[in-house]
């Protein structure tokens, strides 16, 4: 899973059928504003998610968060 050091300020996570490694549900992770994919991951799991979100540093999800100063 690639690491991402930064985010959007607003971004969306989705299901969609996919074929990754045979699994038959991948996620979509996009920035809302500007309407881009900005991740694939290979399973929908809460595991993946979790693993993914904590791949991003404090100061990262801090300023999604709106706990910019």
């Amino acid at each position: 899973m690639p690491i991402r050091r930064q985010l959007p300020r607003v971004i969306a996570v989705d299901e969609f059928k996919g074929d990754a490694n045979k699994t038959k549900f991948q996620t979509i992770i996009v920035d809302v504003e500007k309407k881009e994919i900005i991740e694939v991951l290979p399973v929908r799991r809460v595991e993946t998610l979790e693993k993914y979100f904590k791949s991003i540093s404090f100061l990262v999800t801090d300023y999604v968060n709106g706990n910019h100063h």
